[in-house]
């Protein structure tokens, strides 16, 4: 009692209640500093991209660009060149058919392989191979004249191709915000849409013509090559990686990991620290803990193991969401008309229009695209602000729905003769208009609701599905239905010296191909969007809550307290 009296009496408090008391205050202490940190992080985070960083990002988004524009000149080399290689080697639309078969499948089978180590590894490397490799296939074609060796070489420069899809996307999904993603993309297609018209008129129109001694199709498929070479030289030398959104949580566990597995737990506290993160860890995180608690589990098994789990839970993630399912449907079947749309050259040569004023035609379409592209995307953050539920799906909605009405102008209604030249000009720069639903619709979803680490090989999966429906449905497709339902007679003569009747009813059999194989995959599209009403609105909102308490841009750290030694 005496103790205790003097004790009070002096204000002096026992040891255990003091030791409470500061325990109390230190962890409002550290709670407060991880508040405090976390915004710290946060704003310098948004300096970091608004500043230093900005630099890289836009580096990248204009060799997005830039390659986007190439990729479409490459592109739509081969089309604008079926009449020439019909003439000159005899390749008719089923052959024709077999080479884009070639080039499609092959962008389509290796698109989610790049879009994978597009997420693992540098995209920047990941572009400079994938242009360098495209654009040497592209020299290549240029200089054979065997079909084995063109449906060869088209079909590797189709494996080039694979990557600038889910890479692109990936970086802009990074780069871009929510209320600006269809902007983006739109300026993507803007680029593309340029590169396909500058290609398309340019190689229609000089196809048939000799530039001291080379066929003018050879030549503008050895200039595009030469191009796309030395943009893999100048992304090598003088564009850096731009940051991506990575998990917070999992870095800090993935050196951990390495961290136990090269220093043999030689330290018990630092064993139950690390298991104390344990608790917060996603499921991969934990695959990869219990892996490593395997005895005799070599390193490389655990990062195969780690491999493994990832995909699996990228596939678990991806293909539990209705609306990923919906959009890689839609993909399957909107993009059939497209590849069909690669004969409108073609067609509208047999119309008796000149190789000049069909190039002139393709290219309204081009700039419609462009056009609409761009317009279409920035229309598409507006009614995504209007309701971010209902907003895109309706855009997608109406851009199907004006489809129709076009289609049946083109192929059916206008006269198929030369004097129709304005009103093909004018259908086709509609048509080219209302091809908005990519990028103010499928992408923009897409990197809504995907995590940002899963984002190019989702990308991926997508460009594959959309290539297998138009490479094994619309290549083939098209070369049965024109030859064998429609009867289209092949020959090598020029338009000019053919006999009418010959060249009518090959306008009239390539007219009713391209008319079923764009208004029926259409009227399919306009479906799938109309489901996207039901399912869209919760997983955006669910995504966008997971991508602010778990995801952090893997610069950070830079400018911050390191995680790691705050943890230890």
């Amino acid at each position: 009692m005496a103790k205790n009296q003097y004790m009070e009496d002096r204000n002096i408090r026992e040891p255990n209640a003091l030791l409470g008391e500061e325990t109390e205050k230190l962890v409002d202490s550290f709670n407060y500093g991880n508040n405090s940190n976390s915004i710290y992080k946060k704003v310098n985070s948004n300096r970091s991209k608004n500043g230093k960083h900005s630099l890289a990002f836009h580096k990248s988004l204009a060799v997005v660009n830039v390659a986007a524009g190439l990729d479409g000149c490459d592109d739509q080399l081969l089309p604008a060149s079926f009449r020439a290689l019909e003439a000159d080697l005899n390749l008719h639309p089923s052959l024709l058919g077999y080479i884009t078969l070639a080039q499609t499948l092959m962008l389509s089978l290796f698109s989610p392989i790049w879009g994978f180590l597009s997420d693992k590894y540098s995209r920047k490397w990941m572009l400079v191979f994938g242009t360098a490799l495209w654009g040497i296939a592209t020299i290549l074609l240029a200089n054979i004249n065997d079909f084995a060796h063109i449906l060869f070489f088209r079909a590797i420069n189709g494996l080039a191709l694979g990557s600038i899809g889910p890479i692109s996307q990936s970086i802009l999904a990074d780069a871009a915000k929510n209320e600006s993603l269809g902007l983006s993309f739109g300026l993507v297609q803007l680029s593309s849409s340029l590169g396909r018209l500058i290609g398309g008129v340019v190689t229609t129109t000089v196809a048939l013509k000799y530039f001291g001694g080379i066929r003018g199709w050879r030549l503008c498929f050895i200039v595009v090559g030469i191009l796309s070479v030395l943009l893999s030289i100048i992304v090598a030398l003088f564009v850096e990686d731009a940051p991506r959104q990575v998990r917070k949580n999992r870095k800090i566990d993935y050196l951990d990991g390495e961290s136990n597995t090269t220093t043999n737990n030689s330290s018990s506290n630092n064993n139950n620290r690390n298991n104390n993160n344990m608790n917060n860890m996603n499921n991969i995180n934990n695959n990869l803990e219990n892996a490593n608690s395997f005895t005799g589990l070599s390193h490389q098994s655990t990062r195969t193991y780690l491999l493994y789990q990832n995909i699996v839970e990228l596939l678990k993630d991806s293909l539990s969401k209705k609306s990923i399912i919906i959009i890689l449907l839609e993909g399957f079947t909107g993009t059939i008309p497209w590849l069909a749309l690669s004969f409108n050259t073609m067609f509208f040569q047999y119309c008796g229009l000149s190789d000049l004023q069909a190039a002139i035609i393709t290219g309204f379409l081009l700039i419609g695209s462009a056009i609409g592209g761009v317009i279409g995307g920035h229309f598409g953050d507006i009614m995504h602000d209007i309701s971010n539920k209902h907003g895109r799906p309706l855009l997608g909605q109406l851009a199907m729905f004006g489809r129709v009405p076009l289609v049946l102008l083109i192929y059916l209604v206008i006269p198929k003769k030369k004097e129709s030249f304005e009103l093909f000009a004018l259908a086709c720069f509609c048509l080219g208009l209302s091809s908005i639903a990519g990028v103010a619709v499928n992408r923009p979803i897409v990197s809504d609701i995907i995590r940002p680490d899963y984002r190019g090989t989702v990308f991926s999966l997508t460009i594959a599905i959309e290539g297998v429906g138009s490479s094994l449905i619309g290549a083939p497709l098209f070369g049965y239905l024109a030859e064998k339902v429609f009867k289209y007679q092949n020959n090598n003569l020029l338009i000019a010296d053919m006999p009418e009747d010959i060249r009518i009813n090959n306008a009239q059999a390539l007219s009713k191909t391209l008319f079923y194989l764009t208004i029926i995959p259409w009227i399919l599209s306009f479906i799938f969007y109309s489901l996207l009403h039901f399912t869209y609105g919760k997983e955006y909102l669910k995504m966008n809550e997971i991508i602010e308490n778990e995801y952090k841009y893997d610069d950070e750290d830079e400018e911050t307290i390191p995680e790691k030694k705050m943890l230890t």
